[in-house]
């Protein structure tokens, strides 16, 4: 936020860096997220921002996990940071401020306007008459109101308008007038009046708009009327194949992170086409999840040069790579090497049930992996796994804290990096979810208003923008058009 505001601890070190966290989760959505602040900060001609991908804390990673604490799981978020709403004016001096956007596009446009709307630009969302179906996503407050859609559609105006009737054309060319961007994802069961597929021209597009369609497998190939979930994106796209132990059914991403992915990229090609926009022209995107999916793993292309599908290979049996309990929670180690092994001996204390110096070949250990990890098992029991991923740190083991979701919205690290922050909504009050996944020196995104209600700006948008009536809204609604 503008103004005045609490200063983070790094920024008391170094007030002109700009911080992006990365953490390489299953959902690959850190890179992701740092490569697009970079974008961003260039767009907005800060220059002189700086921003260390991956960057290490300056305070020793052993220290800061010495002092780090696992909070009681009951107390879900205690520090949270502020959800005071921007102010017109700070909202101004965002990025995006001068961009308008048009997203009719439902659940698979979702992340890209979020995005979209979160560095400044003003998203106008067009929902079926009945809602968006996030609406009904859960979980769901005692209310009726989702978290989902309060998180994806936060800092965005909402009307309603069915778009599958020819009807509404007249007004979509209306709301598209003066729209930069247009997110739309057609359907069997709900296709977009006005598009025409065989060329791709959205005919009531204004000519310089950037128009990206967003859909499960594009607008050509013989899949590209299915329908499909998250779920069968990812499995359809070859990624899940490899994923999960052999002798159970393969693991997905969970949740909508396979659709996230796809809103990083048309955010890019969004930006992109902007940014080679003539005073006449847009363009026309054509963007698809399984697209998106199918390009961003070493599967692909190991399988292009040599041949070879990997699949899931049975876990490794050699003691004490693998997940173990702790007093605290779980831990996992990787531990491959003669050098690690000697760190965690060392980290344990050089105890008498490890000391044979046969044990640092990793075939010695898995040879004796029952009676071995039932000695580590004890081992560990009564450790903390914050004390022991402090030490094997300093050590040079492979290891890391195996967090529960409880344990994850409520460690230090979380906490310090404001990643879960409390948002305002009407229906919701306080709503806890997560936030930006970057810090910067100058503001580059901001919570200017909650996620609407439905129709909430229908008498705004319609009658004081458009110069319609009272009662062309009822017959708009007594038509089901809106």
């Amino acid at each position: 936020m503008c103004g005045e505001r609490r200063r983070r601890p790094y920024e008391l070190m170094h007030p002109p860096l700009m911080r992006s966290a990365s953490t390489g989760s299953p959902g690959r959505r850190g890179p992701i997220d740092a490569v697009r602040a970079v974008i961003w900060v260039a767009e907005s001609g800060r220059s002189a921002q700086y921003i260390p991908v991956l960057a290490a804390s300056r305070i020793h990673a052993a220290e800061l996990l010495t002092r780090a604490r696992l909070r009681p799981q009951h107390s879900y978020i205690d520090v949270l940071t502020s959800s005071e709403l921007m102010t017109p004016g700070e909202a101004g001096l965002l990025p995006l401020s001068s961009v308008s956007v048009l997203d009719i596009g439902g659940p698979l446009s979702a992340y890209a306007s979020k995005l979209l709307a979160d560095f400044g630009a003003d998203v106008l969302k067009v929902e079926p008459p009945a809602g968006d179906e996030l609406r009904q996503a859960p979980p769901l407050r005692a209310n009726g109101e989702s978290l989902v859609f309060a998180y994806y559609h936060g800092n965005k105006r909402s009307v309603r308008l069915d778009v599958s009737m020819p009807a509404a054309e007249p007004l979509l060319e209306e709301l598209a007038a003066g729209c930069d961007v247009v997110l739309l994802t057609p359907t069997v069961s709900r296709p977009v009046a006005g598009l025409n597929l065989r060329d791709g021209r959205l005919n009531w597009a204004a000519e310089r708009s950037i128009v990206c369609c967003v859909t499960p497998f594009g607008l050509a190939g013989p899949l590209s009327g299915w329908r499909m979930t998250p779920l069968t994106s990812f499995a359809i796209s070859g990624l899940m194949y490899k994923m999960g132990a052999p002798s159970e059914p393969p693991a997905a991403l969970p949740g909508r992170q396979a659709w996230d992915e796809l809103g990083v990229h048309a955010v890019i090609a969004v930006f992109a086409a902007l940014r080679a926009r003539t005073d006449t022209h847009g363009q026309f995107i054509d963007l698809a999840v399984h697209d998106c999916l199918s390009a961003q793993d070493e599967v692909i292309q190991r399988y292009s040069v040599a041949g070879v599908i990997q699949s899931r290979g049975e876990p490794q049996s050699y003691p004490p790579t693998g997940p173990w309990d702790c007093s605290d929670g779980r831990i996992e180690f990787q531990v491959h090497t003669e050098r690690h092994w000697a760190g965690f001996v060392q980290i344990l204390d050089h105890p008498a049930q490890l000391a044979d110096p046969a044990l640092a070949q990793r075939l010695i250990r898995s040879e004796r992996a029952e009676g071995l990890s039932h000695d580590i098992a004890n081992l560990l029991a009564s450790r903390s796994r914050y004390e022991l991923v402090a030490r094997g740190q300093a050590a040079g083991v492979p290891c890391g804290l195996l967090n529960t979701v409880a344990q994850f919205t409520s460690d230090e690290q979380v906490l310090a990096r404001e990643l879960i922050v409390s948002r305002q909504h009407p229906a919701l009050k306080a709503t806890r979810m997560p936030g930006t996944p970057f810090h910067s020196s100058q503001p580059l995104t901001a919570f200017r208003r909650p996620a609407p209600l439905l129709g909430q700006h229908e008498d705004e948008v319609y009658r004081q923008q458009l110069g319609h009536t009272a009662d062309d809204l009822a017959r708009w609604r007594g038509d089901g058009l809106v």
